[in-house]
């Protein structure tokens, strides 16, 4: 723990995580607003689970204090404007408990997470699911993952997340045959019968003696989702695991860095389905007084490069160099350098993991080369360089080594 919390400390002070986190505020609520799914191809629509006011359940669960949980649907524009969050309907919600969501690759499928309140006794938790007729969800029904009759009466199952090709459901359950507390299980299913097999855990390289929760795996097969093990930042953290390209192996999971998680409790990350952005739930300070949803992006590198020109004997600026700048896939641009010997507005485009080759000329001077690389580079970057011509003298006598051959 004390190593957690020195290397918490190093990654504020030091981290280089060009991620930006900032709290979605038209869509928060003063009530717990969390876990956010995607609902079509675009990324525009949205289903997230909250408890507030405007929710079915009229009454108070007692482990919250606030209304039970319900789940609601929003759309962003693009020029990011969100609509108000609407309930998904009475064939999804219901007087009890709504969670963690997922939909299918066709976005006509919808798995989500009930926990069953009856005379203010508690029920564990299941995956349900309904399919999407026209603009409405159909009935709900219990994916029965686990057979209730047959004894298990107390596992929790929920917050359930497809691979991109839908042939595996992973979720999160404390069922017996874990590695400890709540852990990471899959599904996979079989088109033959066209049913869903039977649950495994994903093994101590995924889990943990700790909890484990809200998976979520991205298009291109990479694994996200949290625990409260050691080594993370404080509360729940979230962990990626890169996929291996092959079922459900993956790499050793890693926690991500700041700000994505913080000391406060860090959960339910989902990315775009098609950008490198995406939403993700915690209940850090900026949030509205519980759990809030948050959106978090990675701005694209960006580079420039100026050069500047001088005479090397005298150091003053050269005016009028020509400065030509080309990419490794063939594109030149010129531009001259201004009084001050410089070409700051120079028109070319620095783009990422890419090579240039610089040629310097004028007329009197000789010319000067140059090159420079944006390949492997994390960090936006400014190449500032400094060149120093020399002058062509002319009508003066050079020595020369005696030459004897053509």
């Amino acid at each position: 723990f004390i190593n957690s919390c020195n290397n918490a400390a190093e990654s504020l002070v030091v981290g280089e995580s060009r991620f930006v986190v900032e709290p979605l505020v038209m869509v928060n609520s003063p009530s717990f607003d969390f876990a956010m799914a995607f609902a079509d191809k675009r990324g525009e629509e949205v289903i997230f689970a909250s408890s507030r006011s405007s929710s079915m359940g009229s009454g108070e669960d007692p482990i919250t204090g606030e209304s039970y949980m319900d789940l609601f649907s929003a759309e962003v524009d693009r020029k990011n404007k969100w609509s108000i969050p609407e309930p998904l309907g009475n064939t999804i919600n219901s007087p009890s408990n709504e969670g963690g969501v997922a939909l299918d690759a066709k976005f006509k499928t919808l798995y989500f997470t009930r926990c069953l309140i009856d005379k203010d006794n508690n029920f564990p938790c299941d995956i349900y699911v309904a399919e999407k007729t026209g603009s409405r969800w159909g009935a709900a029904e219990e994916l029965g993952i686990l057979d209730r009759e047959a004894g298990d009466d107390s596992s929790q199952v929920g917050q359930p997340t497809l691979t991109p090709d839908d042939q595996f459901l992973v979720f999160a359950s404390d069922m017996q045959g874990g590695q400890g507390g709540r852990d990471l299980w899959y599904i996979q299913y079989d088109e033959a019968n066209g049913e869903w097999g039977a649950p495994e855990n994903m093994g101590p390289g995924i889990n943990s003696s700790n909890d484990e929760f809200f998976p979520h795996i991205r298009k291109n097969g990479d694994l996200y989702f949290a625990s409260d093990r050691p080594g993370g930042m404080g509360g729940l953290d979230i962990l990626k695991a890169t996929w291996k390209g092959d079922g459900m192996n993956f790499e050793a999971p890693e926690f991500m860095g700041y700000p994505i998680n913080t000391a406060s409790d860090d959960f339910a990350l989902v990315y775009h389905p098609k950008e490198e952005k995406g939403y993700l739930s915690s209940d850090r300070p900026e949030s509205k007084g519980k759990d809030d949803i948050f959106a978090f992006s990675m701005p694209p590198l960006e580079f420039d490069y100026v050069p500047y020109v001088y005479d090397y004997d005298t150091g003053m600026p050269i005016a009028g160099a020509k400065v030509t700048v080309t990419s490794s896939d063939g594109e030149s641009v010129s531009s001259e350098t201004d009084s001050e010997g410089g070409a700051e507005e120079g028109g070319w485009e620095i783009g990422a993991e890419s090579t240039y080759a610089v040629d310097i000329s004028i007329e009197g001077y000789i010319s000067a080369g140059d090159q420079f690389s944006t390949i492997g580079l994390s960090k936006s970057t400014n190449f500032i360089k400094e060149y120093l011509l020399r002058e062509v003298v002319t009508n003066e006598d050079y020595p020369m080594p005696l030459v004897q051959y053509e």
